[in-house]
């Protein structure tokens, strides 16, 4: 939990310094640059897909023993 959250701030911050620079050479609004940080922060931390973030399970997978009768 703490590399999503780690993870949000960082998108949050480097998308909204992205649009800030392309706000400067573009002349569009720069209070997009918050917005839409927000929303790409929002997107890859909570990860709605499940690409992002895998899934830990609680236990490692054990294989089942089967006893397979010799061909004699």
């Amino acid at each position: 939990m703490k590399k999503r959250v780690l993870a949000g701030l960082l998108w949050f911050y480097a998308t909204w310094y992205a649009w800030n620079v392309i706000a400067a050479f573009a002349g569009v609004p720069v209070l997009a640059g918050p917005v839409l940080g927000a929303a790409v922060a929002m997107l890859l931390a909570g990860d709605p897909f499940g690409r992002i973030w895998g899934s830990r399970r609680t236990r490692p997978v054990v294989a089942a023993h089967s006893p397979v009768p010799d061909p004699a």
